[in-house]
């Protein structure tokens, strides 16, 4: 059996996957959330994906390692994901520019305006929904975003200021690669092709891009960069979004929760028969891991004070859930009222 915990606001990323191209997998699959372990006197022997940790506050990180380090110490298990090795996007992106690997850096939105390198863009340290502010140039600029954001109650230490890097072409068209890593696999995704910078669907679909997409999912050409990238974040399971520059690998981001489908009417009648290259090795990627038959449980329990830290927790949780629907709604009726997106 394949265990995968996730946040209880966001388990649509592996529901939707196993709900369409991986229905087949369905019987392998648990979806645990991490407010179950609270009340879990046991796990099964089996594969575990620790994914989502970039959304789990520190008392749902205390609690998703004691589960780690229970599975790990029991034996007969495969593992994804440490909690405690995983680097979030602040530290990763940190180790990437340290490493030599990424060509721009990120700070705190406390660190001392002399030490950036303008342009900058504002995020979140823990979501996925990209850039929360356009390029800004100048101190004064970055001022006025922050003051903006802050009004929002946004708390500082999930902000971050990203430098811009430019990764367009010589024609000013932006490429962002997507690639899975499953347990010792690489297995890419998709390229989406825009002239935005700031790119989440591709606005640039054609036979020339569609041919150009469909080399990169049979040929594999980042492998050996991108497993490099994985093994500093050490993320074993996840997706990493980035962009080339001469031919070296730029990191965006590595999601422990990614989306893994799109619906079809969603893409370009163009791209829907490219889906079949990636979904074919990814599920063949999960069907390789062991899932093991044991059925002696491990034992697991949960301290009556962290239980309290984690009860504590729910209604801010169910607070940041609500704002995370609606943000999500919103972005579906937009491409409702636009018609496809041409992903």
């Amino acid at each position: 059996m394949i265990h995968y915990l996730v946040t209880r606001e966001h388990p649509y990323t592996i529901n939707e996957y196993l709900a369409d191209w991986g229905r087949a997998l369905q019987p392998r699959f648990e979806i645990l959330f991490y407010d179950d372990l609270v009340r879990r006197k046991s796990l099964q022997r089996g594969v575990y994906i620790f994914s989502d940790l970039e959304r789990l506050n520190p008392p749902y990180m205390e609690l998703a390692q004691n589960a780690f380090d229970a599975l790990n110490a029991a034996g007969g298990c495969v593992l994804m994901n440490d909690p405690s090795k995983v680097l979030r996007r602040r530290d990763m992106l940190h180790a990437l520019n340290r490493a030599g690997k990424n060509p721009f850096r990120a700070h705190s939105v406390d660190a001392e305006f002399s030490a950036v390198r303008f342009p900058v863009f504002i995020r979140q340290d823990n979501e996925h929904d990209g850039a929360m502010t356009a390029l800004l140039h100048s101190c004064e600029e970055l001022s006025a975003a922050l003051r903006s954001i802050r009004g929002r109650q946004i708390p500082d230490d999930n902000l971050l200021m990203v430098e811009y890097f430019n990764t367009a072409d010589a024609s000013g068209v932006f490429r962002k690669f997507g690639a899975f890593r499953v347990a010792d696999q690489i297995i890419p995704r998709h390229i989406l092709l825009s002239g935005n910078w700031l790119l989440k669907y591709p606005d640039r679909v054609d036979p020339a891009t569609v041919e150009e997409e469909r080399n990169y999912l049979t040929s594999n050409p980042h492998h050996d960069q991108l497993r490099q990238i994985f093994e500093i974040a050490h993320i074993d399971y996840g997706r990493i979004d980035y962009s080339l520059r001469g031919g070296e690998v730029v990191t965006w981001e590595i999601n422990t929760n990614p989306t893994i489908s799109v619906e079809p009417r969603s893409l370009s009648p163009l791209r829907q028969p490219l889906q079949p290259l990636f979904m074919d090795n990814f599920a063949k990627a999960f069907i390789s891991l062991n899932t093991f038959s044991s059925s002696d449980p491990i034992p697991f329990s949960t301290t009556a004070d962290l239980i309290r830290r984690c009860k504590l927790r729910r209604r801010d949780r169910a607070f940041a859930a609500a704002k995370k629907n609606l943000r999500r709604v919103g972005r579906r009726l937009k491409r409702a009222l636009r018609g496809s997106d041409h992903r």
